[in-house]
């Protein structure tokens, strides 16, 4: 059996910690167990019943925004996600947690700009994941070249591994992720700090191991304005622009470089995750040739 998680929420060792969200961990943490016998749609059902719209009409006043929760939310999901292990089973219950709310009624919202407070849309809880995108859009980040912390080089690769599953799901459109994650670690020269340039190969490994067939499927595929600019091109990359199967291609020759002939210019262990990366790329080509 995997191991038992220890989880935690730095919000809670507050003096005063918000008893919704107290409510919303003790759920999640229960569910996450390896050994629960919680099914994602009860976990759903049960952090259904948190929301503020939910606590309204059971008669409580002064609820917050549905914006507000949703922010908070997202921001459990990612930090609880970052201590769950990538290659733990529980990586999986994550997701399954996140689409069992996909299924549940919905109920419309109002979403509001994020500078000027003008009404932006409506949306619904939950099948449209609102400001989910976003808040993956601020978690995104990288150890600095001053963290010298384990730990932020470990948090973070877990954190790539559950937004690729996300990905692999259908539940998201996440490839700018993958896209930027694959140029910071073969479209640039190897970064001047080792234990950087490694983390990054091993994120973008995250994103092969666990949602290659997505991005394979997607590759040359027609994408927003947007989209192309989040994957913009590194300076070693001269093809053509976007997700396409000539800058896949570039990604697994520079994978396998490292894995065969360049390995000495990296450790055994990451020269060994580029080699599994390489073969998992050549693999899935392969099977979409069948």
């Amino acid at each position: 059996m995997a191991t038992k998680l220890h989880l935690r929420l730095k919000s809670l060792e507050d003096d005063d910690p918000w008893i919704v969200e107290q409510k919303n961990f003790a759920i999640r943490k229960d569910f996450l167990q390896p050994d629960s016998y919680i099914s994602p749609a009860d976990a759903a059902f049960q952090i259904n019943e948190l929301t503020p719209m939910k606590r309204e009409a059971q008669g409580e006043e002064d609820v917050e925004h549905p914006e507000s929760y949703m922010w908070e939310i997202w921001g459990f999901f990612i930090e609880i996600s970052k201590q769950i292990p990538h290659d733990h089973p529980s990586q999986d219950k994550l997701v399954s947690l996140i689409k069992e709310l996909t299924l549940l009624p919905s109920v419309e919202v109002e979403i509001w700009g994020p500078s000027d407070c003008v009404l932006q849309k409506k949306l619904r809880v939950w099948a449209d994941l609102p400001l989910m995108g976003a808040a993956w859009t601020e978690a995104w980040d990288e150890p600095s070249d001053y963290d010298d912390s384990y730990e932020a080089f470990k948090q973070g690769i877990n954190w790539h591994a559950f937004s690729a599953r996300l990905l692999q799901s259908g539940l998201t459109r996440w490839f700018m992720y993958a896209v930027r994650i694959f140029r910071l670690a073969s479209e640039e020269e190897p970064y001047r700090k080792k234990d950087t340039w490694e983390y990054r190969i091993c994120a973008a490994a995250q994103w092969i191991e666990h949602s290659r067939q997505a991005i394979f499927q997607k590759l040359d595929s027609e994408f927003s304005t947007k989209e192309l600019n989040q994957m913009a091109e590194g300076p070693l990359y001269k093809g053509k622009e976007g997700m396409s199967h000539e800058r896949w291609d570039f990604w697994e020759a520079e994978f396998r470089a490292f894995g065969g002939e360049r390995a000495g210019e990296v450790s055994e262990e990451t020269a060994s995750i580029y080699r599994k990366a390489a073969q998992q790329m050549t693999e899935t080509g392969l099977m979409s040739d069948e």
